[in-house]
């Protein structure tokens, strides 16, 4: 016999079974052979109407980030966490995948993170699944990037460690906290005054190829947000108009109309 993995299998075996108990009475009792059939049947249509309108099953993917010393105990363990964290919230848990902390000196892109973000991104899965939340941020703006990437609609996160599942009430109001906690707490070190992307000729050149290879601003401050590039200003997470003030576009003048209040000179490459 098959298991049964979700609540709506359960629900449907339990009308098939009561139905076909009570035929099986009516006819040890006596009764005609086609009522304890009809009985029978009509549990089973029951049943299959119930797993028609059963909602259908999250798909999830488990990720985990360890250290360059950590063994496959460490990840087993994860693995192990993750799983039954999936087969208790009624999950389909489509993978977990991990990443390795990197050397001195060797970047630390996580691409097993950025494939996750990316599989989510195309709705082929809706939950992240980690053990902790520290597996997901290098820094706390990091951190605020990917919460804010996670309140879109059917895309969640969750943290085992603190009980955050963002499409939950409680969850989307924690997930705000630490937004706002990134947005008023620039990352330690940051520069003073009004830092550009020019400042940084590498990351505006990879801004730029992205944006000739015919991506849109959204998109590209999506693939910088999902990376966790940190934005030129501390702020949380970048945004279209600042991708767009990288490109080195700025919009046209307004007509004038009578006299207008002297604006100052926006910076054209400033974040």
């Amino acid at each position: 016999m098959a298991t049964l993995h979700s609540r709506a299998d359960l629900q449907a075996f339990a009308l098939f079974a009561l139905f076909a108990v009570d035929g099986l009475l009516v006819w040890a009792l006596g009764g005609p052979v086609w009522l304890a059939v009809l009985y029978a049947a009509l549990g089973l249509l029951l049943a299959l109407g119930r797993l028609s309108i059963a909602r259908p099953r999250r798909v999830a993917i488990g990720y985990v980030h360890v250290g360059a010393d950590a063994d496959r105990a460490v990840l087993a363990a994860h693995h192990s966490a993750i799983a039954a964290y999936a087969a208790s919230h009624d999950l389909a848990l489509r993978t977990v995948t991990h990443d390795v902390e990197p050397s001195a000196g060797e970047p630390d892109d996580c691409p097993a993170l950025r494939w996750a973000l990316e599989r989510i991104g195309v709705g082929e899965a809706q939950v992240l699944v980690v053990v902790e939340l520290g597996h997901l941020g290098r820094s706390l703006t990091h951190l605020s990037a990917l919460l804010r990437w996670f309140s879109v609609e059917r895309r969640a996160l969750v943290a085992i460690d603190l009980g955050l599942d963002t499409s939950t009430d409680a969850g989307r109001l924690a997930a705000a906290a630490i937004e706002g906690i990134a947005e008023v707490a620039p990352p330690r070190g940051a520069p003073q005054g009004r830092a550009a992307v020019a400042d940084r000729p590498d990351l505006q050149q990879r801004i730029l190829v992205m944006y000739e290879q015919g991506m849109s601003l959204q998109a590209i401050a999506d693939r910088l947000n999902a990376e966790g590039v940190p934005t030129v200003r501390g702020g949380a997470m970048w945004r279209p108009s600042s991708v767009q003030r990288a490109v080195g576009y700025r919009r046209p003048p307004r007509p004038r109309r009578g006299i207008e209040v002297p604006r100052s000179r926006p910076d054209v490459l400033g974040l």
